[in-house]
């Protein structure tokens, strides 16, 4: 037989046998259904489909939070604004010796050292704290006792030292985010009530019964006036 010539590293095969590193037919359709994409392309695509509508439904939900939080802030802010704004500008000091008087005397018996100040509205029905920055208690133009006056300076000044004007406005900046939760609407309002409970029950807690009796006359006698400014107030007809 002829001899087989070879080059310099190169080794031949022995007679009749496979050369190394060759591929037949069989192992190259084995290697082709092992690495086929089908079955995998198939879950991947299943998993991506349910990704992306997951990812859609987060992302359109987001949007309107925010978009609602937004604008529910947004005029929130400018109502108020524009409320306290029309409540000063109608407004005017009180400089009733009289009153100021009682007032003073409220105010060191709470120890209040800076209390708010003290106007007169013309527009008001009912007497109201008022002012998260600026705050003032403003009385209307009705004639009160020095009596009645001691019970609304107590009711008010009340709130203003328990700074309940800042409870409300982090009741109302919740009630904002979660705008969409009508939980957070009936839970504010019963807040809202409880403050005002526990704001009267602190001012009779050194009543007699004659005067427990006439702060709730007072409290009766204003109770279906409506003062006219936002929500973050405390007005004494609550």
């Amino acid at each position: 037989p002829r001899e087989q010539e070879s080059l310099p590293g190169e080794t031949l095969p022995e007679e009749g046998g496979k050369p190394e590193n060759s591929i037949t037919a069989a192992d190259g359709e084995a290697a082709i259904k092992a690495s086929s994409p089908v079955p995998v392309m198939r879950v991947a695509g299943g998993e991506a489909g349910g990704n992306f509508i997951g990812y859609y439904l987060v992302d359109a939900f987001s949007k309107i939070w925010i978009v609602g939080m937004v604008l529910i802030g947004l005029v929130r802010i400018l109502h108020y604004h524009l409320a306290m704004k029309s409540l000063r500008r109608w407004s005017c000091p009180v400089d009733e010796e009289k009153t100021l008087m009682i007032y003073r005397r409220i105010c060191r018996k709470l120890q209040i050292r800076r209390p708010p100040k003290l106007w007169m509205g013309t527009r008001l029905s009912t007497p109201v704290l008022a002012g998260i920055k600026r705050t003032g208690l403003y009385l209307t133009q009705q004639e009160y006792s020095r009596e009645e006056l001691r019970f609304i300076f107590s009711h008010e000044l009340t709130h203003f030292r328990r700074r309940d004007l800042w409870y409300k406005m982090f009741l109302m900046a919740v009630n904002t985010i979660y705008w969409f939760n009508p939980v957070l609407y009936w839970m504010r309002r019963e807040a809202d009530r409880t403050v005002e409970n526990l704001c009267d029950g602190w001012v009779v807690k050194d009543y007699s019964a004659g005067e427990r009796i006439r702060y709730g006359k007072l409290l009766l006698k204003t109770a279906s006036f409506q003062s006219g400014v936002p929500y973050m107030t405390t007005g004494f007809n609550n």
